[in-house]
């Protein structure tokens, strides 16, 4: 009877540890993912910049040479005359030009028809790169990292006052402890915002909780061992897989 108990829970934990281990696996993709299109984010958007610095500087050359309007729509492409301008800054322009793909737009002042004066405005920011940054999915498992992260950090708080104050339960709650530690400290490492990389790690603050919350888990249960006894660390499993 005893030798199925132990292959019951024997079993319960691989699964439960074939799970954890899948779920991590899915959320490093996703995290992956959703760097590599960060990354494709920057990288479309240092182009457009770069675009946008020689497009200026072609506009500045026909600003020096007084370009004509109507050399200027040939050059460019034909600028919009402005009725109203909202920014004051471009009070004193009288077209604008939307360069389509810099995505930069030029604020253009002529006088007797001549290019006199221009304004640019362009950042990253301003870049609609058309990369979807968080899918569908890296969403929803975000939403389980977080949930799973609550819940473990709820559980821990509550075995512990259950351990301290149940004498019984002690064993039991040692070993829940570091289990929930566990769980807490890979959610946090499986933070999207840091990548699993050794400096990712060293810069990840929330896994220096995690060092104080497996501590704390293992000298509860260093604590509350009886001494003198042949403690099986297995006991907490077992009593809590009978009940």
């Amino acid at each position: 009877m005893r030798r199925r108990r132990q292959f019951a829970q024997l079993i319960v934990l691989t699964a439960a540890i074939g799970l954890v281990l899948v779920l991590t696996a899915y959320k490093a993709e996703q995290n992956a993912t959703r760097r590599a299109r960060f990354h494709e984010r920057d990288l479309k958007q240092e182009a457009a910049l770069e675009l946008g610095r020689e497009v200026t500087e072609r506009v500045r050359m026909a600003f020096k040479t007084g370009l004509t309007l109507r050399e200027f729509a040939k050059a460019f492409g034909s600028p919009t005359e402005l009725n109203e301008v909202a920014d004051p800054k471009h009070a004193n322009m009288t077209h604008s030009l939307f360069h389509k793909k810099s995505q930069e737009t030029f604020y253009l002042r002529f006088l007797d028809g001549r290019l006199v004066g221009f304004q640019s405005n362009h950042a990253p920011s301003d870049v609609d790169t058309g990369v979807v940054l968080e899918t569908a999915a890296f969403l929803r498992s975000e939403s389980v990292r977080t949930s799973v992260l609550s819940s473990a950090l709820l559980a821990w708080c509550v075995v512990l006052v259950a351990g301290i104050r149940i004498r019984r339960f002690r064993g039991r709650a040692a070993v829940l402890l570091v289990a929930a530690s566990i769980v807490c400290g890979l959610c946090w490492f499986l933070a999207p915002n840091y990548s699993p990389t050794w400096r990712g790690v060293l810069s990840n603050d929330n896994l220096a909780i995690f060092g104080l919350l497996l501590i704390a888990s293992l000298g509860f249960g260093v604590m509350t061992t009886p001494r003198g006894e042949d403690v099986d660390a297995m006991d907490g499993f077992r009593g809590f897989v009978a009940h």
